[in-house]
């Protein structure tokens, strides 16, 4: 009984030896499998990525995963310096992977890829016709065609004559297509409509590529930040590629274009005071002054010499028969106040051009649709948004001295414990809200 005990031992621990090595070979085959799958399924998609910045199908498909990546890393090299990035950065396979589910890429790759449909096209030339409804011509039915893979005309059953005629549809398009491109919507063939239908598919397609490296070069500086697009005149503030706020904002005049720059928002100014640079006392300032003698007094100017001391602009102390030496003399400042032309809030961002986001009290100019009115600074419709989502991430009794500052009326400083990166940029080709492509020369 021993002897036979010790053999069934012995068998059964056999038995166990031979499962546990046996599982942890199947173990490792399925992890190397699946570990394969995953590099393979990896660098398919960044190499379909690589196509849709400008690869060769073709030639990027015979590259190995690491090839796929110095592509990738070349093609952004420029989009770096376009930008004002140094490239400083060696960006990884993780990386390109983890960006290929924000948003904005994958909203911008689908754009890209209606656009590459559209280059194997032979792409018509249009010429200029007038648009009346029945107006039949051969220029129509080739109109209503472009409309179409354009996407501003939403395909219907319609007979070959009607093809040719014009009817509500083609305006409407027409309509939809101009405000895509940022033209008035008349519903007319214009000189500057009839350009951009007949520009290329392939320049946009090039556009659209750009825009996709500019975003993604964007991401490698972080993962939240603020963003003012010039030719939209529109700011944004985008987390993991998802638009958190959105809003217009009233941009630099063609004659006081706002930079581009990269840079942090750093401080938030509730109640701000004003100084007016030269430029604005010289201009503005004076041109009210000259229809209304206590304009200075009225909206709550002050005067300050040189030892601090303040005085009320008065019409007695200033004027415009001595305008010119007395804002010299002395500081011209602005309370804080309802008409303050900073409004309740003013942010910061460090740069060289005195640039900075501040509110405004006058939200007229907001339903305009060019909104290149300011001298330089990013006027902002909804400030106080803005605001209370920087101050989300601060400690309570930040957020409490926050609150009493805006029902208050003295200037307070409140400076950010994490600064937001705004990168101030002009990008002609952008995607909106519902997704549809927006064109600007």
């Amino acid at each position: 009984m021993h002897l036979k005990s010790m053999l069934m031992r012995y068998f059964t621990l056999m038995i166990y030896v031979w499962i546990f090595f046996h599982s942890n070979l199947c173990f490792t085959s399925q992890v190397s499998i699946v570990d394969t799958a995953e590099d393979s399924n990896k660098s398919q998609q960044l190499k379909l990525l690589a196509v849709d910045l400008g690869a060769n199908p073709k030639e990027i498909n015979r590259l190995q995963l690491d090839e796929v990546i110095n592509f990738l890393n070349s093609r952004l090299e420029l989009t770096f310096f376009n930008v004002g990035f140094d490239h400083g950065k060696t960006l990884t396979a993780e990386f390109y992977y983890n960006i290929l589910y924000d948003s904005d890429i994958r909203a911008l790759r689908l754009k890209i890829a209606s656009y590459n449909a559209l280059v194997d096209y032979q792409w018509p030339e249009l010429s200029g016709i007038e648009i009346k409804l029945g107006f039949k011509h051969v220029e129509v039915a080739k109109l209503r065609w472009m409309l179409r893979m354009y996407g501003d005309l939403q395909p219907y059953s319609i007979s070959p004559y009607q093809e040719s005629v014009v009817d509500p549809s083609i305006t409407e398009a027409l309509k939809a297509f101009q405000r895509r491109h940022g033209i008035t919507a008349t519903g007319d063939l214009n000189e500057k409509t009839l350009a951009f239908i007949n520009n290329n598919p392939l320049d946009t397609l090039d556009e659209l590529r750009e825009t996709l490296s500019k975003h993604i070069v964007r991401k490698t500086q972080a993962n939240e930040y603020i963003e003012v697009n010039l030719k939209s005149a529109l700011l944004k503030v985008i987390k993991s590629g998802n638009i958190i706020i959105e809003m217009p904002v009233i941009v630099g005049r063609p004659s006081k274009q706002t930079p581009q720059l990269n840079t942090f928002l750093t401080r938030i100014t509730v109640n701000p005071d004003w100084t007016p640079p030269r430029s604005i006392i010289d201009t503005d300032l004076k041109q009210s002054l000259i229809k209304y003698d206590n304009y200075l007094n009225s909206n709550n100017f002050v005067i300050v010499d040189k030892k601090g001391k303040r005085l009320k602009a008065t019409s007695e102390l200033i004027n415009i028969s001595n305008f010119d030496s007395a804002t010299r003399a002395y500081k011209l400042v602005q309370l804080p106040g309802s008409n303050n032309a900073l409004g309740k809030y003013r942010f910061s961002i460090p740069n060289s051009n005195s640039i900075y986001l501040h509110d405004t009290p006058d939200k007229t100019l907001f339903k305009l649709k060019d909104r290149a009115l300011s001298h330089g600074c990013i006027r902002l419709l909804h400030p106080d948004k803005l605001a209370s989502y920087l101050i989300k991430k601060e400690t309570n009794q930040f957020r409490h001295s926050f609150s009493q500052a805006v029902a208050g009326s003295s200037k307070t400083y409140f400076k950010l414990s994490q600064p937001l990166p705004v990168h101030i940029v002009s990008d002609s080709i952008w995607l909106d809200g519902l997704g549809a492509l927006q064109v600007r020369n």
